[in-house]
């Protein structure tokens, strides 16, 4: 059915095929992708999906603020190093946390370009 690498779509469709109830083994056969990549694929869609109640002090992980931005996380990392977004670290592994309302004020200074 599909040819090549096109995650976005394959997204689509396997978030239409699980909502008719499909099992993720099937969902793979009829993309041409592994079961786990169909389960990976139908989630992720469900979490971008999910209404949630976010207040201006909301911590996002880099990995969620990455996906809503459609970016790839080093791009994102690149982008605190620069100053272009403010990140939080949190721990000595310093993994990052970005507050909604940052990504809500990057967002609007960046919609123009």
């Amino acid at each position: 059915m599909t040819t090549g690498y096109n995650k976005s779509k394959w997204r689509e469709e396997a978030t239409k095929l699980r909502e008719q109830g499909i099992s993720y083994a099937e969902i793979g056969r009829r993309l041409n992708i592994s079961r786990e990549w169909a389960r990976k694929l139908a989630s992720d869609t469900a979490i971008i999906r999910e209404k949630v109640v976010i207040s201006e002090d909301t911590m996002l992980t880099l990995r969620k603020v990455a996906d809503y931005l459609n970016v790839h996380r080093n791009t994102l990392r690149r982008w605190v190093r620069e100053g272009r977004i403010k990140a939080s670290r949190i721990n000595k592994r310093g993994d990052m946390r970005f507050r909604y309302d940052d990504v809500k004020s990057f967002l609007e200074e960046n919609k123009s370009k």
